[in-house]
């Protein structure tokens, strides 16, 4: 827990940000403002994906996932033939 020092610097320091920021805090967001749309018309999601297609941080992941399913499959196919064969059915 913090000490009543940490607490009252981080009081100071959000009570800092807030004045910084007073004049624009409670403007209502532009989403619904025609002229705002005209300057920043929406992207459709095909667009967007392009975009952030090269930017995948794990790239490959589908792939190893499916290996290592692949890889687990074939040892329950295999523990399962072994008691098959452990208890002769």
């Amino acid at each position: 827990m913090p000490n009543l020092d940490e607490r009252t610097a981080l009081r100071a320091y959000r009570r800092e940000t807030r004045d910084n920021y007073s004049d624009i805090i409670d403007l209502p967001y532009p989403r619904n403002d025609w002229n705002f749309l005209m300057k920043h018309p929406r992207m459709n999601v095909e667009d967007r994906a392009k975009i952030f297609h090269p930017f995948a941080a794990l790239r490959g992941h589908a792939e190893a996932l499916d290996a290592t399913a692949e890889r687990k499959q074939v040892a329950i196919e295999n523990e399962l033939s072994l008691d098959e064969n452990e208890f002769g059915a």
